[in-house]
């Protein structure tokens, strides 16, 4: 599947408000109603490569190529981009661990969207998170429940009922998890955040709070 369909998938299609399809329960949208093993063969087709470079040009464009470098010292850091034209908002947000244990951040944002970047407003911030959330942080990293979890979650995520769950003008997000002399851990979650990897992504987006 090509990337770039995949993360626009809520730009072009929509991807946000939820509508369940041949499922009235509420609970349809959880972890064990999802046809894991479905998502699983349908994450197992993406171009890992293709999905590390596109985040990366998307990371670089909201920064205008003047990306913060994360130092070579840190254990653990953070990547996300979350990009959606509907509401022409794209957001870019880096952390890492600090020698102290706790957690720095810098945020990019882009408003305005459409075909002239110039209309674009620009917004950079920057900061270290509080100790609850740097513990809270590290605790969802950590967690072999959230680890196993597939790391992909559809815009169209089938159920095990045989039903499906659509989505409409949401946002995508793209996460990577970088440690020192270990292999890159991505999560892609083309609509909401959603599940125990959604629930890292909305952390990692509160640090500034």
């Amino acid at each position: 599947m090509n990337i770039r369909a995949l993360l626009f998938c809520g730009l072009l299609a929509g991807c946000s408000s939820l509508s369940p399809v041949g499922a009235q329960d509420v609970d349809q949208d959880s972890y064990a109603a999802a046809d894991i093993a479905a998502i699983r063969k349908e994450a197992d087709d993406l171009d890992i490569g293709q999905l590390a470079e596109r985040m990366d040009a998307m990371r670089d464009g909201v920064w205008r190529d003047a990306t913060p470098v994360v130092p070579a010292s840190a254990p653990v850091s953070l990547q996300l981009v979350v990009s959606s034209s509907f509401w022409g908002v794209e957001i870019s947000f880096i952390a890492w661990r600090d020698a102290q244990g706790g957690w720095e951040w810098r945020r990019a944002k882009h408003t305005g969207g459409g075909p002239s970047r110039a209309a674009q407003s620009d917004e950079t911030t920057s900061g270290r998170a509080s100790a609850e959330k740097s513990a809270e942080l590290d605790r969802q990293l950590a967690s072999a429940e959230r680890r196993a979890e597939v790391w992909y979650s559809p815009p169209a995520t089938p159920l095990k009922d045989g039903g499906e769950i659509r989505c409409h003008d949401g946002a995508s997000s793209l996460l990577a998890i970088r440690r020192a002399g270990q292999p890159d851990e991505f999560v892609v979650q083309s609509c909401q955040t959603r599940w125990l990897n959604g629930r890292l992504i909305d952390l990692l987006s509160s640090l500034r709070d």
